[in-house]
């Protein structure tokens, strides 16, 4: 026998049971849902940059963000956005199988020399002005 459970929701103590609880919940979820996405619907956003925005040449970002900026500003997007934080983060992905597979030294000079990389690329974002 298969005991059905049941919630509580008023003060008279009237039971509802879980699944149709949860079937509540659900529509009031998508009806809640369909809401936003019609008001995100009618609602008219400007799409561009203001004037200020393009009064500027250069655009600091906050500084935990500094040494992508910088190599933004050096390298193509895709490489300094994309291919450099990611061979950062694969290569700290894979740094346990490679201290168990060629000793624990070389794992930590790998990983100390991609921290430095980015200590100095931060640093050099902060001091530059």
């Amino acid at each position: 026998m298969v005991k059905r459970s049941t919630v509580s929701h008023s003060r008279q103590g009237a039971r509802v049971p879980l699944e149709e609880l949860i079937g509540r919940e659900y529509a009031a979820a998508f009806i809640v849902l369909g809401l936003l996405f019609a008001l995100a619907t009618w609602r008219v956003v400007p799409v561009g940059t203001s004037a200020d925005a393009a009064a500027r040449d250069y655009v600091r970002a906050p500084w935990i963000f500094g040494g992508i900026q910088q190599l933004l500003y050096f390298l193509p997007p895709w490489v300094a956005g994309l291919a450099f934080p990611l061979a950062t983060f694969l290569c700290f992905l894979t740094l346990p199988k490679w201290s168990r597979k060629s000793g624990i030294k070389s794992a930590g000079w790998i990983l100390l020399t991609l921290m430095g990389i980015w200590v100095l690329l931060t640093a050099y974002y902060a001091l530059s002005g």
